[in-house]
């Protein structure tokens, strides 16, 4: 009788200790440093079914951003304002056994000439999801530019093969007339450059590079980091990745960013955030992203060692499995199976 109660007041402190691990590695939703937190979940719980399209994905943080597909291109860019089909889609895709829901950006053919018609959905020729509001300068949570760092995380499997377009596929992004807020991207073109994270500035037209590249059809836990440093007009960048397909592990510094980035990061009138696309007049009908994203997370500072590994924690656990145990886990585990050889 006494080893079956040390055996299930174990079961019970085991459960509660990965419950609290698992809440406690979650972002706070009221963290006013949290400014996007979008969770292809949330489109299940809202009721959308699989293979349905989106016609809007509302972050959970406080301050409720919403993104949806247009129906026509920018005025003043490629395509000078013509109708154009954007449909993401969700998609639910098995992942260590388990089914996740994720929501699918295509790219087909020349954006232009193909732009699709807005009442036939799937005939579009670019998935793509833009802000529709808080959109006032003053009051955008994602207008975070000089004088504030960032943290921008994605989950996400890149199809390089499928946006040829202009080279560049940004997975999130924040530009304006003149000059990015901020930008996490992929470098999409056939050089030595392909397959490398960008931030591309466009203020001077400067592309900052990841030193190393991420797997083409291959899910990652890739992250921004933006250090802002009041003394100087330079920004410090880090480029961070887990290939997470098979196992959770760490994110790691892909390294050999140069110092910091231009001066004046921030656009003095932003375009709308976007997923999977930019908006700006140049370039934005050519530059999409196609695959699959699963989460987004943005903070408007730059996360400590511990914050960053319960982020990798809680999307570790969420998308591919439960991670190696902690020290008490394994304590627990241990009195269970003292339990068991003393019967």
């Amino acid at each position: 009788m006494t080893n079956c109660i040390m055996r299930k007041v174990a079961i019970g402190v085991l459960f509660l200790a990965v419950a609290a691990a698992t809440a406690m590695a979650q972002p706070v939703a009221n963290d006013p440093s949290l400014r996007a937190w979008f969770k292809a979940d949330d489109l299940v719980k809202a009721g959308l079914a699989p293979g349905g399209y989106l016609s809007q994905w509302k972050d959970a943080s406080s301050y409720g951003t919403i993104v949806a597909p247009r129906t026509t291109m920018n005025a003043g860019g490629p395509g000078l304002g013509k109708p154009v089909e954007e449909a993401p889609t969700l998609q639910m895709v098995e992942i260590n056994g388990r089914q996740i829901p994720t929501v699918r950006f295509d790219r087909a053919g020349d954006v232009v000439g193909g732009s699709g018609d807005p009442a036939v959905p799937g005939s579009g020729a670019a998935d793509r999801l833009f802000q529709t509001n808080n959109l006032a300068p003053d009051f955008d949570p994602l207008n975070i530019g000089d004088g504030t760092s960032l943290t921008a995380i994605a989950v996400f499997m890149p199809d390089y093969t499928t946006t040829s377009a202009l080279g560049y596929s940004p997975i999130l992004a924040k530009r304006g007339p003149s000059s990015s807020v901020w930008e996490l991207g992929i470098n999409n073109t056939a050089g030595p450059a392909g397959g490398r994270l960008n931030y591309i500035t466009y203020d001077a037209q400067t592309e900052y590079l990841s030193g190393k590249k991420i797997a083409e059809k291959q899910w990652h836990v890739s992250a921004l980091t933006i250090t802002d440093d009041p003394a100087s007009p330079a920004d410090a960048l880090g480029f961070w990745d887990n290939d997470s397909m098979s196992t959770v592990g760490r994110m790691i510094n892909l390294g050999n960013v140069p110092t910091g980035t231009t001066v004046s990061r921030n656009a003095t009138t932003p375009e709308p955030f976007g997923i999977g696309a930019h908006s700006q007049t140049c370039c934005g009908e050519g530059e999409t992203f196609a695959g699959n994203i699963a989460e987004v997370i943005v903070f408007s500072r730059v996360l400590s060692g511990a914050e960053l590994e319960q982020m990798e924690s809680y999307l570790g656990q969420k998308y591919f499995g439960v991670p190696e145990p902690s020290s008490a886990v394994l304590l627990l585990f241990g009195m269970l199976g003292l339990a068991r050889r003393k019967r």
